[in-house]
């Protein structure tokens, strides 16, 4: 369950000291909720108003992050076909530079109390972007299949991808990354649930990603 109360200075407060800490630590599992609210100046009672748990603040400072590093990559949904796969090569380009800089904090981060609710609401959020406005949110919409399920499905591949270039030492290249994120969206889609046809979903068909705040 996902609490939304508390202000929104204390949410922005206890997110930033929970980022911050998670910056500072090897291990996520050495921050503790008294760290949490010592740090932001809080109390614990002001903490359980906003977060459910200790897991939950902790998805929320990775969402926070994920957030910033698709901020502004955007591509015309209406891309024709010669410039998309350039178009969104240079759009997981973008992404994965601002997630390299933060790569230690997302390690721990998925790997710490909660990892699978963090790595849950990571998919969550790609899924959204992948429905909402995107190269393949048209095809999405038209392949007969509920649109949620399809776009979750290619965002929990193209996350596993991810987290595990994250976890690589030594990491590959971040460009062989993104063609190899570009090419899988583009079979996934492109290659084969476009192609299943049948009646769109217009409940679905460019939905906006869902409020993750």
């Amino acid at each position: 369950m996902r609490k939304e109360g508390g202000s929104n200075r204390s949410r922005a407060l206890l997110l930033t000291a929970a980022t911050e800490l998670l910056d500072s630590v090897a291990d996520a599992e050495r921050v503790t909720i008294t760290d949490v609210v010592t740090s932001a100046g809080l109390t614990r009672p002001t903490f359980y108003a906003v977060f459910e748990d200790l897991p939950a603040a902790f998805a929320a400072s990775a969402l926070a992050r994920l957030e910033s590093a698709f901020a502004g990559v955007d591509v015309d949904p209406d891309v024709d076909a010669s410039g998309r796969p350039e178009a969104m090569r240079t759009a997981f380009v973008a992404v994965l530079t601002r997630l390299a800089e933060h790569a230690d904090f997302f390690a721990r981060v998925l790997r710490g109390p909660g990892g699978p609710a963090v790595h849950e609401r990571i998919v969550e959020y790609v899924a959204g972007r992948i429905r909402g406005s995107s190269p393949v949110s048209r095809a999405l919409a038209s392949s007969g299949l509920p649109v949620q399920m399809s776009s979750e499905a290619i965002a929990a591949g193209a996350v596993w991808t991810m987290t595990r270039w994250i976890d690589e030492e030594p990491r590959r290249p971040l460009a062989d990354v993104a063609v190899q994120l570009r090419d899988y969206v583009e079979a996934s889609v492109f290659g084969g649930l476009s192609s299943l046809g049948g009646p769109a979903n217009p409940a679905g068909a460019g939905a906006p990603a869902h409020d993750l705040s």
